[in-house]
């Protein structure tokens, strides 16, 4: 979850609803949220979050835009200077190491959102976006890497694609099942295929 505000006082309403269902996601997964458990999670008047939703899926739908508005905020102000340190930045936020029980809820909620995408126009929409935003950054710091010499001469674009792919794929097999020992052993798996396959010896 992006950072927001420590303080429920210092949070805009937009901000206050977000967290409010980042929290029922992690409690309830998809399934299990609906508007009045994220209002249960509401620190202010409940009236003011149904005057703005009255429907889980489009709450859902405006909270995934808002993580992807945070996410890039967060990777123009963040990014470090280096293309190899900013590949190995981002590909940290994909894939965090170590994730406790609130994140590993909310990441099975995230994987159940998005197998509904091919049956909810306005999910297809933001999942859309975010593959396009993951998919280009990618792009863009191999093609930096390449040009400064510290990446192989690779196509950037396949290699994102293949990338995210197997970043997807690696989610969707261990955050359902709770095993996080396929994720740690995928996930050092892709970080030798990159060794290999995209950065240069020095």
């Amino acid at each position: 979850m992006p950072e927001l505000p420590d303080s429920d006082h210092e949070r805009t309403t937009e901000e206050a609803i977000m967290a409010a269902t980042y929290r029922a996601l992690c409690a309830h997964g998809y399934a299990g949220t609906s508007i009045s458990r994220i209002a249960e999670e509401f620190p202010k008047s409940k009236s003011l979050l149904y005057y703005h939703y009255e429907d889980k899926d489009e709450l859902l739908a405006d909270f995934l835009g808002f993580l992807l508005d945070q996410l890039e905020a967060e990777l123009e102000a963040d990014a470090p200077d280096s293309p190899a340190e900013r590949f190995d930045d981002f590909l940290d936020k994909l894939v965090p190491a170590g994730m406790d029980d609130d994140h590993l809820q909310f990441f099975q909620a995230l994987i159940e959102m998005r197998a509904q995408a091919p049956h909810n126009e306005t999910f297809r929409q933001q999942f859309d976006r975010t593959d396009d935003v993951i998919v280009t950054t990618l792009t863009e710091t191999i093609e930096a890497g390449v040009e400064q010499g510290v990446f192989r001469n690779v196509d950037a674009a396949q290699t994102a694609e293949f990338i995210h792919a197997t970043v997807y794929g690696m989610l969707v097999r261990s955050v359902p099942l709770d095993n996080e020992a396929v994720l740690v052993a995928t996930r050092d798996e892709l970080d030798s295929y990159v060794d290999r396959h995209l950065r240069i010896e020095t």
